[in-house]
């Protein structure tokens, strides 16, 4: 037994290692190389996520300089027109072209070329001509309902890519916009209380009309009621216990203004939704007016402007059916044609000296040639800049009347105050008095 359970054992050979270890083993390498392979894959994916995002970063911002570049000019664009209009009376739209040439992009600069150009050349003019007025219904625009001379041109503004296809950078589309500039020439007969300046206003009687200040408008000492929207170019405050409503139009309620003053932080939220832009101040919505001339120039007298320009197209002597010159002591009226008018028109105007004023009186009796349909707007000057314009019996008043001087307007014992109550309007470059009678 031995004996054979030793051949046995001496013809045996090394047990093999199982199969299925062998098995295990290889399948854990192959394992080992597919992670890494996926591995591999997800580093290159991650990578191209991130270089997408970087891309796509620096396109939105890109985009979002050149958009705020196109702004930027357009705001310039904006102040030009102003300007021009101010200082020449006409404005020339071929003229406002402007272009941003970066020519090497960097990030300093920008990636992009930005260029605005008027679609149609022309020139906008000021004009004191009211034929052609529309009406301004936009429901935020801050002088809704107002009647205005409108002149809009459209821009063409472009943002081209200064990267070149071939370049490895990445790519930027082109950007164009279509953006409007518009022009509005308002008449000041739409306004009831307009200032240049910071107005202050106590309780007013009944309700206002259109309210605009160029400044700041303080309300104090009660309440003031408006009919159409408020505007300020400045800020709106309350003040000393005053008060302000105002109605958006004539069948709605009146709203309140409900903070002590637009510089309050909660204003902003309340501008544009609780009051519908009812009442806007300039930290609301940027304001401003321009005019054409100021009132030296429209109410200088003919000869100080040379007739050719634009400016010289604002002065309201133009406007007026009669002009009275007076030099020396004699009194001159003329016609709007130039012509010199005689007779009993033309002995309501005279020149008197009084105690109050020694540099001398110009007389306008209502009485002796009161005003009628196509002679009821009258230019008075003096070649005496210190002279007076006296306007007697003017409380009631036949038609309607336009007085225009760049001297001081006295007016002897009361205007437009008793009977049918007519359009009046008293132009001074200087100021508008009342005195007692025989001053």
């Amino acid at each position: 037994m031995e004996t054979r359970s030793g051949c046995v054992e001496s013809g045996r050979q090394q047990p093999k290692a199982p199969v299925y270890e062998r098995r295990v083993e290889g399948n854990v390498l192959i394992i080992l190389l597919g992670a890494v392979f996926v591995l591999a894959i997800i580093g290159a994916a991650v990578f191209e996520i991130g270089n997408a995002a970087r891309d796509r970063a620096l396109k939105t911002r890109e985009r979002d300089r050149a958009v705020a570049g196109i702004e930027f000019d357009l705001e310039g664009m904006r102040q030009t027109v102003a300007h021009e209009l101010e200082d020449q009376a006409w404005l020339d739209v071929a003229g406002l072209d402007n272009s941003e040439d970066q020519r090497s992009g960097s990030t300093d600069s920008g990636y992009y070329n930005i260029g605005l150009q008027t679609e149609a050349p022309g020139q906008i003019f000021a004009t004191q001509l009211h034929n052609t007025l529309q009406s301004l219904d936009a429901p935020d625009d801050p002088f809704r309902g107002a009647s205005a001379i409108v002149n809009t041109f459209t821009m063409t503004a472009g943002a081209q890519s200064l990267i070149a296809p071939s370049d490895q950078r990445f790519n930027l589309p082109a950007l164009q916009l279509t953006p409007q500039i518009s022009v509005r020439q308002i008449p000041v007969s739409e306004f009831t209380l307009l200032s240049g300046t910071t107005l202050q206003l106590s309780q007013i009687g009944g309700t206002a009309g259109r309210i605009h200040s160029e400044g700041d408008l303080i309300v104090s000492g009660g309440q003031v009621t408006s009919l159409y929207p408020v505007t300020a170019a400045g800020n709106i405050s309350l003040a000393d216990n005053g008060s302000l409503l105002v109605q958006a139009g004539p069948n709605q309620s009146p709203l309140s203004f409900p903070v002590e003053s637009t510089a309050d932080s909660n204003w902003l939220a309340l501008a544009r939704s609780t009051l519908r832009s009812t009442i806007l101040s300039g930290r609301d919505l940027p304001m401003g007016m321009v005019q054409a001339a100021g009132i030296d120039q429209l109410t200088a007298q003919p000869s100080s402007v040379p007739p050719a320009s634009a400016l010289a197209q604002q002065q309201l002597w133009r406007q007026c059916s009669r002009t009275v010159l007076e030099s020396g002591g004699v009194v001159d009226l003329y016609d709007s044609g130039g012509g010199r008018v005689t007779g009993q028109e033309a002995k309501a105007f005279s020149r008197t000296q009084s105690p109050n004023h020694p540099a001398g009186v110009i007389v306008f009796d209502l009485a002796k040639a009161p005003p009628g349909p196509g002679r009821n707007s009258f230019y008075i000057a003096s070649s005496n800049p210190d002279a007076v314009v006296l306007i007697r019996n003017g409380r009631s008043l036949p038609s309607d009347l336009s007085v225009i001087s760049p001297l001081l307007i006295a007016v002897e014992g009361g205007f437009n105050d008793q009977g049918a109550r007519r359009a009046g309007s008293l132009v001074s470059a200087t100021d508008v008095i009342g005195v007692p009678v025989g001053w």
